[in-house]
């Protein structure tokens, strides 16, 4: 029960009134909810454990497959023809697909538990780009451009760092075009600095937009595009969980446009 006492005066005398309310249900909903939000919580952390014990368990017998298939080259190399030298070829390339797989779901699990003084440093936001740019080495034939305004923002660097890397890397590998070209702006808005990503490729049809920020997604096989499919999933976790949203706008043939908050003052929620 609910007990509110107000004090009111009538006809010179001093008077209180009281009203009493029934918050059983109010009580059974809020207790509800409070247990909801910890099973989730359990659930989430639960879902976090697995991926770090299966990614790091499972890369142990990877190596062992590698290292067999390298054995059994080198001491068959007399007898392999074409089709058991591709065989062979093959089995390494899945194995090396299986490792990066295994990689960014280990990364995935950390994201919001592990950090560095990567995460504390702070710089400016044209080095920032600039390092990303020498880590991807984009091809000569690409243009990327940055607005002024990144010289004139600071932020911490990690990870949003590991944000912007995706994005454009997303941008030029899935580019149909040998001559790409990638924009990379900033706004400031409010407590939050908006980034935008936004490249003339070819696009993604707008039935397949909402399902590229989940798991294991891509739009072509593999074997045409390498990639674990977990890239955009860890972007969309990490802007989540610093309390960013992400928006993608795109159509069919005319590009994309990745577009994110950030807080000016990053931490998480």
């Amino acid at each position: 029960m609910e007990l509110s006492v107000s004090e009111v005066r009538f006809g010179g005398q001093r008077l209180f009134t009281a009203i009493i309310r029934d918050i059983t249900d109010r009580k059974k909903d809020e207790a509800e909810r409070e247990r909801l939000i910890r099973e989730l919580e359990v659930s989430n952390k639960e879902l976090d454990n697995f991926a770090y014990v299966a990614s790091h368990d499972l890369k142990a017998p990877l190596r062992v497959i590698d290292n067999a298939s390298k054995w059994l080259e080198e001491d068959l190399a007399e007898h392999l023809d074409e089709d058991t030298q591709e065989s062979l070829d093959l089995l390494r390339n899945r194995v090396g697909r299986m490792e990066k797989l295994l990689d960014d779901l280990l990364e995935y699990s950390r994201i919001g538990r592990a950090s560095d003084d990567r995460f504390k440093e702070q710089i400016n936001g044209s080095v920032l780009i600039t390092n990303i740019l020498e880590l991807l080495s984009p091809p000569e034939s690409f243009t990327v451009s940055i607005a002024p305004k990144m010289q004139s923002i600071i932020v911490n660097r990690m990870p949003l760092q590991q944000i912007l890397l995706n994005l454009i890397s997303n941008a030029i590998k899935h580019h149909d075009k040998d001559d790409g070209r990638i924009i990379v702006s900033v706004e400031e808005k409010g407590d939050d600095f908006v980034f935008t990503v936004k490249d003339n490729g070819p696009g993604i049809p707008e039935e397949f937009q909402e399902q590229v920020f989940k798991m294991f997604q891509t739009l072509k096989p593999r074997d045409q595009v390498e990639g674990s499919g977990m890239g955009l999933a860890m972007i969309y976790k990490n802007i989540e969980i610093y309390g960013g949203k992400i928006t993608l706008k795109s159509k069919e043939g005319q590009g994309c446009t990745f577009r994110f908050t950030w807080p000016k003052h990053q931490q998480l929620h």
